[in-house]
Formats: structure tokens, C-alpha cells, sequence
């Protein structure tokens, strides 16, 4: 499967994904963070929390890579050479943050790999053929998906600001390798599509029954009966066919899994509401993108109509999920860090897709630029006893999946992308300047005064007094269009302004 066909079987989801939006809100007063050392979150020395995440992320990105070099060297598929590559490429730039967040805070992290991974490394590589091929994929899903749950749980309630804000950075760019792995080795090996399917299920169902029990909204809490519903149907479906395939099936969540419900439960109120949809929305994307490459490509019969049976029902749960989420209301903070998350996960994407230092100095420069809005949004997010979420809207996601889908991007082609994603930032946080939430109209001026730094349009277009970004009209109002093309021809025009996408095949 390569990077073309992916993007196919998410064409028709960036449709949806962009007629969402992202509301604002306002007020007339506002009150300042309070300076209380016990509440503010701590930017120093940092804690044991945050060094043992440094140390295994690191150590788990040198795994990853090692086995991916292999994988570049020794595999003979041409989808797994791809995502060997693209993990190599995600691994250095990730492992030279944590390398310079280390520094920075005089914290040692031990690069020595475990034995454990040694011993994992050793036996790959006494593999060779499909049996590499299996081997090199089964390795990356479970070890992704335990830096997964390391990651989620470091961007939801670490001390350390910098790390925190890292790890919220990596979120996106993390699950959506998982998805890759999972999907490449779903082609290779069947039967795996059976237990990645059940087992989400498992998680929709556990989201269901949490949001039964906090959901504030009507419609959410309708949705989530249903997702009960057909998702236990479809889990018993699931179960018979694994049956006839002699394959086991999970009995419970996995580590990432169960990290996302944790992560989600700790959502309260309309918030909650918010970021149980939201989840849903993106949970059933990646749910018909590995579905839709199964019905279309399994080797194994049965599986391949089962796929192709259920994706009438995915997309049912999407789009319910896209339109109740486009209706609800969530906190200013919710807002505030939804769209500030957004920016952090692109800029990291976009590190990883790029073909030069300027790009890969533009996703660093839009993260440092965000540094003290994240800090401040934190300290009001324990205040209120909030939380900042991790998952970005769905009105915003269509410049992530060209991101994520595009290989060998320059700086024109991710500013275009990114700038979207900014005009739309600026927008919320102009409007929330006056929110009487308390703190939030403090951190929403920073927040205006990072982006309205950025420039963007004014500082490349200068010399030649055009917008070499693609963005027009990219001012306060938001608005202004935003294009790319992938490395199979694809193009993608992004209308900021009114939310839509069009996308072309070119011949």
C-alpha cells in the first residue's frame, strides 16, 4: 500500500472533515491567571515523570529505527520500505527534540536500549522474506501503540510545560503510524484486520458507556447507545469470522486504547461532550480508511467482504459523529487548545514531510511561537479544573491528512497547507480576547500576538509582492485558500474561508 492509495481511501473523509467548524465565544471582562506557584505549571527542573518519558521515548525511537533501517535494507515489499523510511524520518527529527529538551534542562536520558529491544532487534533480524516483513510490522504496531499510551497520558497531565507541550505535539503524527503499521500489515496478514477491528469496537463501546454516564447533550447520548448497539453487533460479527479463521481476539484494551478512553473521561460537562464526539469523528475516519483499503485489496476473501459489508455502517457513525460534534458548544479553553494543539501537531507533521531546513524550520519556528500560549493555557486549565484536548477539530483536520499523506513537501507547499490552520487560530483567539472565563482573555491576546508574529504572507511575499504561500486574503477575518499536490498527482485546494476542499486526480 502506498502513500497514493491511502490517500484515496481518505479522499471522500476530507470532504466531510472540512464542512465542520470550530466555534468561538466572547464576553467583556476578564480575569488574569492567578501567580500561585502551587498552580502554575513548572518549566524547570524536571520531574521524574518527565525524565522517564524522555528516556523511553528516545529509547523506543531508536527500536523503531533500527528495525526500520533494516526493514529499508532487507525488505523486498515496496509499501513496507515506504513506512520504514517515513518512521526513520519521524524518529530523527523526534529524538533531536528530546536530545535538545534534555540539554536544555540538564536532565540525562540513557540512550542504551533495554535488553528486551535488543533481543527484539536480534531476532528480526535473523528474518528474512515475508516472514520479515510480518515480523518488522507486528514489532512497530506494539511498540507504537505503547508510545502511544506513554505519550497521551505525558501530553494530559505532565508537570514539566516543555515536555508536555511536546508530547502533545507528537500525539498526531504517533497515531496516525500506528494507523500506517496497521494497515500494511493488515495486507500481509489478514486475519490481523479482524483483531485491529474488534478491538476498536471495544473502544467505541467503552467511550459509550463513559459518555452515557457524563454526557450533558441529548443527541450524544443517543449516539453513544447506538454506538453500543452496533458496535457489540458488529464485535459478535467480528467473532464469528475469527472463529472459522482460528484467530484470538483481545479481551480487553490495549495500552493506547485505554489511554484514549482515560484521556477522554477526563473531560467534563459540555467539554466532554465536545471531546467524545470529536474522538468519534476521527476514531471512524481512521476506521474507514483501514476498512476501505481491506474491501479493496485483502488477499483473503471472506475478510475482504466483510470489510466492504461494514463500511456502510463506518461511515453511518461518521457522518452522525461529524454532525452532532459541528453542533455543539464547548469552553473557551476547549477552543483555545484545541486550535493551539492543532498547530503544534501540524508543525510537527510537518518536520517530518519536509524537504529542507526552511520547512523544517517553519514547524519548529510556529512550535517555539507557541511556547508561552501553552504554558499560560495549562496554568488556566488546572485552574478551571479543565482540560486542553488532544484531538484536533474536525473543521481542521484536512491539511493534516495532506500533511501525513504527502512525502517531500517545501516550505511553499507546508506554509499553504499551514496557514489555513493559522488564519482560523487567529480567528478564535481574536474572538475569545474579551471571554470573562477566567484567564482565558489573557492567554488569547498571547495567543493573537504569536500568530500576528508569524507574518507569514507579509514576510515571504515582500520580495516580489506576491503570496508565495497560496494563501489570499489570509488576515484577522481568517479566510483565503490554501493548495498542494501529493507525489501521485493528487491536488487539494483548501478554502479556509468557507470551509471546503476540492480535490482533483490528476492524470
Amino acid at each position: 500500500m502506498n502513500s497514493g492509495t491511502k490517500f484515496k481511501a481518505i479522499a471522500a473523509i476530507m470532504f466531510g472533515l472540512a464542512l465542520a467548524g470550530c466555534g468561538g465565544g466572547g464576553g467583556d471582562d476578564d480575569d488574569t491567571p492567578s501567580n500561585n506557584p502551587s498552580s502554575t505549571p513548572q518549566s524547570g527542573a524536571v520531574s521524574s515523570g518527565g525524565a522517564e518519558y524522555l528516556t523511553q521515548t528516545y529509547q523506543t525511537g531508536q527500536s523503531q529505527a533500527q528495525q526500520s533501517e533494516a526493514a529499508t535494507q532487507k525488505s523486498t515489499n515496496p509499501a513496507v520500505r515506504e513506512l520504514a523510511q517515513q518512521v526513520n524520518n519521524e524518529i530523527t527529527i523526534i529524538n533531536q527534540q528530546i536530545t535538545n529538551i534534555s540539554q536544555s534542562s540538564n536532565v540525562t536520558v540513557n540512550n542504551t536500549l533495554t535488553n528486551e529491544q535488543k533481543v527484539e532487534i536480534n531476532n528480526l533480524n535473523s528474518l528474512s522474506g515475508a516472514e520479515f516483513d510480518r515480523a518488522y510490522l507486528r514489532n512497530l504496531v506494539t511498540s507504537v501503540k505503547r508510545l502511544l499510551a506513554l505519550t497521551l497520558q505525558q501530553a494530559r497531565e505532565g508537570g514539566d510545560v516543555q515536555i508536555r507541550q511536546n508530547a502533545a505535539a507528537n500525539v498526531l503524527l504517533i497515531q496516525q503510524r500506528l494507523a500506517a503499521a496497521q494497515e500494511t500489515l493488515c495486507l500481509l496478514e489478514p486475519p490481523q484486520y479482524l483483531i485491529g477491528a474488534f478491538e476498536d469496537s471495544l473502544l467505541e463501546i467503552e467511550l459509550a458507556r463513559i459518555a452515557l454516564q457524563k454526557a450533558t447533550n441529548d443527541a450524544v447520548k443517543q449516539f453513544a447507545q447506538t454506538m453500543i448497539d452496533e458496535h457489540t453487533q458488529l464485535n459478535t460479527q467480528i467473532t464469528a469470522l475469527a472463529a472459522q479463521k482460528g484467530v484470538t481476539l483481545p479481551t480487553e484494551l490495549g495500552p493506547d486504547k485505554q489511554e484514549i478512553a482515560t484521556t477522554i473521561s477526563a473531560f467534563s460537562g459540555a467539554d466532554f461532550d465536545k471531546a467524545y464526539m470529536d474522538r468519534n469523528v476521527l476514531q471512524h475516519a481512521e476506521d474507514i480508511a483501514k476498512t476501505t483499503v481491506v474491501a479493496e485489496q485483502s488477499t483473503d476473501v471472506e475478510i475482504k467482504a466483510f470489510a466492504a459489508q461494514t463500511l456502510p455502517l463506518l461511515q453511518e457513525h461518521f457522518e452522525q459523529a461529524l454532525t452532532i460534534s459541528a453542533s455543539l458548544q464547548p469552553s473557551a479553553v476547549y477552543q483555545l487548545g484545541q486550535s493551539l494543539v492543532a498547530e503544534l501537531q501540524l508543525a510537527q507533521i510537518a518536520q517530518t514531510r519536509s524537504t529542507d531546513d526552511q520547512g523544517r524550520n517553519f514547524g519548529q519556528t510556529i512550535i517555539q511561537q507557541n511556547q508561552a500560549s501553552f504554558t499560560q493555557l495549562v496554568q488556566v486549565a488546572q485552574q478551571q479544573n479543565a482540560q486542553i484536548p488532544l484531538v484536533i477539530p474536525p473543521g481542521q483536520v484536512q491539511a493534516a491528512l495532506q500533511l501525513l499523506q504527502t512525502s517531500g513537501l517545501n516550505l511553499q507547499q507546508i506554509q499553504s497547507l499551514i496557514n489555513t490552520q493559522l488564519s482560523q487560530s487567529l480567528q478564535i483567539a481574536q474572538s475569545l480576547q474579551t471571554s470573562t472565563e477566567a484567564g482565558v482573555g489573557n492567554v488569547a491576546r498571547v495567543r493573537v500576538q504569536a500568530l500576528q508574529n508569524l507574518d507569514i504572507n507579509a514576510e515571504q511575499g515582500a520580495d516580489n509582492g506576491t503570496d508565495p504561500t497560496g494563501v489570499e486574503g489570509n488576515d484577522a477575518a481568517g479566510g483565503g485558500a490554501a493548495g498542494g499536490t501529493d507525489d501521485n498527482g493528487t491536488s487539494v485546494s483548501i478554502d479556509g474561508g468557507n470551509e471546503s476542499v476540492v480535490i482533483t486526480q490528476n492524470e
